[in-house]
């Protein structure tokens, strides 16, 4: 379980009304100003505080937090015994495996914070406030935005229990929690389970999240995106929160940047109250300009995401530069699914297994080879050369691919 610097609050009816809350390690304490900041900025008329606990924030930063109004920053650490079983017990392959990631439990302490508040909202410290939050409150006691996954799939490999893996999870990105939830023990009950499931786990926290609203047959509401969305989706012109859920950060990558130019001016407002700014933070120095002049030099390499519709069954034809381009932007939205890449010499091509979302792998086949891809709905030729399209394009119709299946950025 977690350890709180500042202690808790009795309840006995005396509780505040509200409290959003962050948890955060001290590299990303200027991402939780930002989201600080923008709170304050819409979030006016009724009380709250913003609770942030922190693994050891600076005193430069504690100070920028004090100017913030509603902020109340807490030391917090896990329980040593709890972080050395978590490390030694979860996978390998699970990002989760240092002290540090550890705070992602941070989540389960939202359940405590109950003891103090009447509704506790959680965010994420990557994300992007664009609007008043504090409706929020209405979809309480419990509430969550869906995954688009299964519980199960939270897991490197289905544990033997009693629950239904099966069942559509829920993210913890954004959770509305309420004081008439059985908090304690669903608290005491999410430490406990993680240990028992860690041996399994991907996404430990939120699998364990997943698993208790069964444990407590908890029926949460749900968060649509006009209320939190990822920042790759057309709903971010009017969520009111846009969330970076994937290694592309808005303080990482120079598309982002000039694309979400509010996180900047937070940001901006934050080094301006004392606030630091660390490793993680790659836009000093960055402009619009830089982006303007990498999106006319790149464009051609952009994916043909106006002609293709979502979901479906893509093969990539030609394993070079442009098809990596094209198969790395597809895996970072996950909006297509690619069944196969196609070269004239698969053993030049370099393994394509790129992925930010997940696992991903699928064959590298020569062109005559196209029908061990399986069902696909378009063919994508990734060639750049006149010549070199016409000719796959060719291949292609030899192999009994409709012409309707096939296309290419033109021009």
């Amino acid at each position: 379980m977690g350890i709180c610097s500042e202690g808790f609050q009795e309840g006995g009816g005396m509780n505040k009304k509200l409290a959003f809350f962050l948890g955060i390690s001290p590299n990303f304490a200027f991402a939780a100003g930002n989201v600080a900041i923008a709170l304050n900025r819409y979030c006016k008329g009724t009380e709250y505080d913003i609770v942030i606990y922190h693994s050891g924030v600076s005193n430069k930063d504690l100070e920028a937090f004090s100017r913030i109004p509603h902020c109340i920053l807490r030391g917090f650490s896990l329980d040593d015994d709890f972080v050395e079983f978590m490390i030694c017990s979860l996978p390998e392959d699970c990002r989760f495996r240092t002290r540090e990631k550890l705070m992602c439990f941070a989540h389960f302490e939202a359940f405590a914070l109950l003891r103090e508040y009447e509704n506790v909202i959680w965010l994420d410290a990557d994300v992007l406030v664009q609007d008043d939050l504090l409706g929020l409150v209405q979809f309480g006691p419990l509430a969550f935005t869906p995954d688009g996954h299964s519980v199960g799939e939270q897991f490197f490999s289905p544990p033997q229990c009693k629950y239904d893996l099966e069942r559509e999870a829920f993210r913890i990105d954004m959770m509305v929690l309420g004081d008439s939830l059985p908090y304690e023990r669903i608290y005491q009950w999410c430490y406990d389970e993680a240990r028992s499931f860690a041996s399994y786990s991907k996404n430990p926290e939120q699998a364990i999240i997943n698993l208790c609203l069964q444990e407590f047959h908890l029926k949460p509401a749900v968060i649509s995106e006009k209320w939190q969305c990822f920042s790759y989706r057309p709903e971010t012109v009017s969520a009111r929160c846009v969330h970076f859920g994937t290694d592309r950060k808005v303080w990482n990558d120079k598309v982002l940047y000039v694309l979400y130019p509010e996180w900047y001016r937070n940001h901006m407002r934050w080094v301006e109250l004392g606030g630091g700014v660390s490793e993680d933070y790659q836009m000093e120095g960055a402009s619009p300009w830089d982006v303007q002049r990498m999106l006319l030099r790149e464009q051609r390499r952009f994916f043909l995401f106006h002609k293709i519709p979502e979901n479906s069954k893509l093969i990539i034809y030609g394993g070079g530069g442009r098809g990596h381009r094209y198969v790395e932007q597809i895996q970072r939205i996950a909006y297509y699914k690619i069944v196969a890449v196609l070269d004239k010499d698969p053993s030049n091509v370099e393994e394509f297994t790129f992925s930010v979302l997940g696992e991903a792998s699928f064959p590298v086949l020569y062109p005559e080879e196209i029908a061990e891809a399986g069902d696909y709905d378009y063919v994508v030729i990734a060639l750049k050369a006149e010549e070199m399209i016409r000719e796959a394009e060719d291949i292609l119709l030899w192999s009994g691919v409709p012409k309707e299946k096939i296309v290419w950025n033109e021009g």
